[in-house]
């Protein structure tokens, strides 16, 4: 009997996010969670995620807040966390002073990086940036990422239709993991995965 329960324990994880006590295990990963191909998904891969999202407290039954994508066996599996779970995160770290965000464009012979993602008839995309400023140990320190569209740009969907907001999603997400690294080392947004 113990060794039945040592076998389900390390196959199911069960934790708190924000109050809400929340149980995972293989089968329920592999058909719910997974995008791409579960079946590819390794047992060690899905124990990792568990365990990521235990120690990460995330939360895979909120759409969007993270996920488990593998498209082929010969690539590993990666964990993708969506940028409203990075806001949420920073929001509520008392270190969180605030960020900035935007595009960078050319317009005419001149790189700009603007704030927002509109982009303006006379302006080509180059890429997307972002400012997070942390407080700590009493000083206010500033995190910057400037990414480019050449690196992100997947041609598809949301890229082909929406590239401003796409890679400012990455310069946002890639700022807050640098401001807070203990929060999110080694997951990454969907915007990030090429």
């Amino acid at each position: 009997m113990g060794k039945a329960i040592a076998t389900y324990n390390e196959q199911a994880v069960t934790y708190e996010v924000n109050g809400e006590q929340v149980s995972l295990d293989f089968p329920f990963v592999r058909q719910y969670i997974v995008r791409g191909r579960a079946d590819y998904v390794t047992d060690a891969e899905l124990m990792m995620f568990l365990h990521t999202c235990k120690a990460a407290k995330l939360n895979p039954l909120i759409g969007g807040e993270v996920h488990l994508i593998k498209y082929s066996k010969d690539e590993a599996a990666q964990i993708v966390v969506g940028k409203y779970a990075y806001l949420k995160r920073a929001y509520e770290n008392p270190a969180y002073c605030g960020k900035k965000d935007g595009i960078v464009v050319q317009r005419g012979n001149e790189i700009i990086c603007k704030e927002g993602t509109c982009l303006y008839p006379n302006e080509s995309l180059i890429g997307g940036w972002c400012r997070v400023s942390v407080q700590r140990n009493g000083v206010v320190t500033e995190e910057y990422k400037e990414v480019a569209l050449s690196e992100y740009n997947k041609g598809q969907a949301s890229w082909k239709s929406k590239p401003a907001t796409m890679i400012s999603k990455v310069a946002i997400s890639q700022a807050i993991r640098d401001a807070f690294p203990e929060q999110y080392e080694g997951i990454y947004s969907e915007e990030e995965m090429v």
